[in-house]
């Protein structure tokens, strides 16, 4: 199957925050705070191409001393595991670490996902394929203010050429989020369709600015922009969001967050600057073969 795996990782790791599809596990949208959001741009096809073993990025605010240092060990372009630290300053011996392990089945399809201890992981997301075109997911969550885990059970649809075009949830589940997602001749999205009529559609625009082309998003919520060059490579993203202030006039604030990505003569991503308000993140990555 030719879709980017991960996809469903982050989105079910992010579900409890969006009530319609989490637009950042389909296009680019950073990578600080977004788990596995630089696979969208890491695609498989390059880190197999190149022979890529290990993957190290070290995250960087300019408003903290604090840094994130995330790992991938990676075998013929598939990640089997993920090991990431944070540091909340740079003379400190204090570190938080997470450990995510991924199984593959022996036609290399992702067959397990585990978010933390591989022996008792808080997320572990099960995949039975029924065609390469159809796979269903169990997810199993542990909250711990809850006694029980909850567990949800999802269907997804794939195209010719591997994108995501549904998902549906059976009835019982915690987060249900159910979507049809689009596409044009680009192979980039055309508009996602929410199967709850009381949530926004997303419809996108596309232009062409010389050997770019612009992605266009408009919501009520706010703009967002993501530029292509020619090879086909997001090397921008633009996000201006719109927000009811609580200041006495209740007036209409904005936040925007600029991000460039930067990339290796090889393909493989070299650096992702995320400009935000008061605040400027750097990741920076290095490759081993």
């Amino acid at each position: 199957m030719k879709k980017n795996i991960l996809v469903c990782i982050i989105h079910l790791l992010s579900l409890q925050v969006f009530s319609q599809y989490p637009l950042y596990t389909l296009l680019p949208s950073g990578v600080s705070g977004i788990v596995f959001g630089d696979t969208l741009l890491n695609t498989r096809t390059v880190l197999q191409r190149e022979g890529i073993k290990k993957i190290t990025a070290i995250q960087t605010s300019s408003r903290s001393h604090s840094s994130f240092t995330t790992m991938y060990k990676v075998t013929d372009g598939r990640i089997e595991a993920r090991y990431w630290c944070y540091r909340p300053a740079p003379d400190t011996a204090f570190r938080f670490c997470q450990h995510d392990t991924l199984l593959y089945d022996i036609q290399k399809r992702l067959q397990e996902y585990r978010a933390g201890n591989s022996n008792d992981p808080f997320l572990k997301m099960m995949y039975e394929y029924k065609t390469d075109s159809n796979v269903s997911i169990t997810s199993i969550m542990k909250d711990p203010r809850k006694l029980v885990a909850d567990t949800s059970i999802y269907h997804q649809g794939y195209n010719g050429k591997g994108q995501l075009t549904s998902q549906h949830y059976e009835p019982g589940a915690p987060y249900p989020l159910n979507a049809n997602l689009y596409y044009n001749k680009d192979g980039l999205p055309d508009s996602i369709r929410h199967e709850d009529p009381t949530w926004e559609a997303y419809t996108f625009s596309h232009k062409r600015k010389g050997k770019k082309l612009l992605l266009i998003l408009e919501t009520t919520n706010g703009t967002h922009k993501w530029t292509y060059n020619a090879t086909g490579q997001c090397i921008a993203s633009e996000w201006t969001s719109k927000f009811l202030s609580r200041s006495p006039n209740s007036d209409v604030r904005k936040l925007f967050t600029e991000i460039k990505y930067e990339y290796n003569a090889d393909g493989t991503l070299s650096k992702v600057v995320e400009k935000r308000t008061n605040e400027k993140i750097i990741t920076a990555y290095t490759y081993e073969r």
